[in-house]
């Protein structure tokens, strides 16, 4: 579960991988001690990030630098894409001994802020499109892709300070996975997908982790007009484990010392 964080300088950081979210939250103190200008930066940079923290993309997405064996891949590089706000995937090629492009378009992995993510209340007689759903209803939306790389990206957020959740995806074929079918077992979400064409609506869920609220928003589903057809798959039926790591995401004060988000 080692990785290793490379700054733009040519040094290195190696911890845990649980332990990233933590090293980043040093480098932006420690970056926002320097000037008043670099604390603007950052606040600037963090105004939209409510629902999820802002260290991470600042590190790696802002400040340029890179984060070699993402998601406990071995031999994989994460470079930040400030511009498209998201992130490139590579791979260690022996052959060439160097990293390269690994499969763009595919697998990708974006930065986190509200506006990344169209995070806002989940409205039911609103026009719908593919998301997944919190426990506080709210819609997270992909932002290219789908919800498998959608699934990557919250997955990463939970791998970066969580030690249980990294023993669980250590076990598992992150390649020939379906990562949405495994967040849906530790984070209590709703997959939403709906076709507008043909109206029609299909909910994922895993009963064992619905919230009070969630519960409602499925039974109003089926009692709404609004629908050809509307399908739902109940995950726990499967019987397998379940954690919930949501309180990692509660927002709460910024621990930066005197440093805030906005």
């Amino acid at each position: 579960m080692v990785a290793e964080i490379l700054a733009p300088n040519g040094s290195k950081i190696n911890c845990l991988y649980y332990e990233i979210e933590e090293k980043c939250k040093e480098i932006c103190e420690e970056y926002c001690s320097i000037s008043e200008e670099n604390l603007e930066e950052f606040e600037t940079f963090s105004k939209d990030y409510t629902y999820f923290a802002p260290y991470f993309d600042f590190v790696f997405g802002y400040l340029g630098y890179q984060l070699f064996n993402i998601s406990l891949r071995k031999n994989f590089l994460l470079i930040g894409n400030l511009e498209n706000r998201c992130y490139k995937l590579k791979r260690y090629s022996k052959g060439l001994e160097d990293y390269v492009p690994y499969k763009f378009g595919k697998e990708i992995i974006t930065f986190v802020s509200d506006r990344d993510l169209s995070i806002k209340p989940f409205e039911i007689d609103k026009d719908y499109v593919p998301c997944f759903i919190t426990k506080d209803l709210k819609q997270i939306v992909p932002k290219s892709g789908g919800h498998r790389e959608l699934a990557r990206t919250i997955l990463n957020l939970g791998l970066i300070q969580d030690k249980d959740l990294c023993q669980k995806i250590l076990s598992i074929d992150q390649e020939n996975t379906d990562m949405a079918e495994v967040l849906m077992r530790y984070y209590p979400l709703l997959r939403f997908d709906y076709d507008e064409k043909n109206r029609e609506t299909m909910i994922v869920y895993d009963c064992r982790l619905l919230s009070r609220e969630q519960s409602n928003f499925i039974k109003e589903m089926q009692n709404g007009q609004k629908f050809f057809s509307l399908s739902l798959f109940d995950y726990s039926k499967y019987k397998e484990e379940v954690i919930d790591w949501t309180y990692k995401f509660v927002k709460k004060e910024d621990d930066l010392s005197e440093y805030r988000r906005i």
